[in-house]
């Protein structure tokens, strides 16, 4: 019996140490293209709808993922929406479903269904607050939401009871904003000094790429780096970002150019006889364009001029030709002297 009882004690040991041992199932590295609203995530299951002001996110029901953020974690297990307020300069995270944790500075917030918390943003693009508690949901944030595309249908769910001393806006009024798929992809709104107005005679976009700075684009579109800066209400022109969208003046169509006609070279060099009789005289006849200089039996000529020459034996006369690349020719006519 005490035999017994020992082996059944090592059997209980030994599958202790070999469930603890067993290695646990690991996600897998996130990839650059898995990301949701500006945040980083791991698991294939999880779904992300893009909206004109934001993102849904859902997960199986049975599933919590974490989305890891700049400065910020959010933890879901159901279905939440991320709204991008550029304005404001604010993230708002609302839960719809099951229960969202969100993580931020230091600080834990945990939504129910109806509720909300909102990040707000310094200019410089870093979180500067969180909200100190979930509060009611604002119904008018996700009154352009499609959720048809969701996985499974998530109902509305009512706002939250307000905590203690919740004072709602004077006004909770919402003016949709589009924001670009890049500014969902940084997730980090679009500084905006408050007040200022985009020119709007600036009716053409230029993507901030590698290596650019608002000095190198301001060359580039003809206008200057503070005049490109106030057009785009750029609160801090040195903190543009790769993927960031700005407007600029349309550049005037360039005139083409048109090549001017080139006409070649040409030498017109004859006699107007070249068989004499002792005696005889004859004209020597030359036409010569678009060359540099001339020479005639090796003196300065003109291009088009005509040489009487009365030879009293045969004898060969000699036009030099220089042209305006430095190369040159000699051109030759014989004048044949018969007895």
């Amino acid at each position: 019996m005490l035999k017994e009882l020992r082996q059944a004690i090592l059997f209980f040991i030994i599958s202790i140490v070999l469930v603890a041992c067993t290695p646990s199932a690991t996600t897998p590295t996130p990839t650059p293209d898995m990301t949701c609203g500006g945040y980083a995530f791991s698991d294939a299951m999880l779904l992300c709808v893009v909206q004109p002001n934001g993102m849904l996110i859902q997960t199986p029901l049975e599933t919590q993922i974490a989305l890891s953020g700049a400065e910020n974690t959010l933890t879901i297990k159901g279905t939440a929406y991320v709204h991008q307020d550029n304005e404001a300069l604010a993230q708002v995270i609302i839960a719809l479903e099951g229960a969202v944790i969100v993580s931020a500075r230091g600080n834990t917030r945990i939504l129910s269904p109806g509720s909300q918390v909102t990040l707000s943003f310094s200019q410089d693009g870093r979180i500067s607050n969180v909200s100190a508690l979930p509060v009611p949901i604002n119904l008018l944030l996700l009154a352009d939401v499609s959720f048809a595309e969701l996985t499974r249908a998530v109902p509305l769910p009512a706002p939250i009871a307000p905590p203690p001393g919740f004072t709602p806006p004077p006004t909770m009024t919402f003016t949709p904003t589009p924001i670009s798929l890049t500014q969902l992809a940084t997730g980090i709104p679009t500084p905006r000094p408050a007040g200022c107005v985009v020119r709007a005679d600036w009716t053409d976009n230029y993507t901030v790429s590698t290596g650019d700075n608002i000095s190198r684009i301001a060359v580039r579109f003809g206008v200057s780096p503070s005049e490109l800066a106030e057009g785009n209400c750029l609160s801090n022109p040195d903190k543009i970002r790769i993927g960031q969208n700005l407007r600029v003046p349309v550049l005037p169509t360039a005139t083409p150019t048109i090549a001017p006609t080139f006409t070649p070279s040409a030498v017109a060099f004859r006699a107007d006889s070249d068989t004499l009789k002792t005696g005889d005289c004859t004209v020597i006849r030359w036409d010569v364009l678009n060359v540099s200089a001339v020479f005639f039996e090796e003196e300065t000529t003109t291009g088009s001029n005509i040489q009487q020459v009365c030879p009293a034996a045969t004898t060969t006369y000699t036009l030099r030709v220089i042209y305006p690349d430095g190369s040159q020719t000699t051109h030759q006519v014989t004048i044949t002297i018969e007895n």
